[in-house]
């Protein structure tokens, strides 16, 4: 066997290995699609407006003093 001949040999096997995974992921693609299009009939809508996520915390500003705290420190230590 030639060199040639291993390397078209080589050349047939990676393009049958390209050609395996692109058709893999092709229907995998199109199965999270169909999953996706049946699922979202059964998921029950939430209301634009949730009161937890509109509404700030009451210590959002104790929370980000403590990290500017911890950030001062850390860099003063280095």
């Amino acid at each position: 066997m030639t060199w040639m001949d291993s390397f078209i040999q080589a050349i047939v096997i990676m393009c049958l290995g390209m050609g395996l995974v692109f058709v893999f992921v092709a229907t995998l693609v199109l199965l999270i699609q169909i999953s996706a299009r049946v699922l979202s009939k059964y998921i029950k809508e939430e209301p634009a407006t949730a009161p937890s996520a509109v509404a700030p915390r009451a210590n959002e500003g104790a929370i980000v003093a403590a990290i500017a705290a911890a950030m001062n420190k850390y860099s003063s230590d280095k």
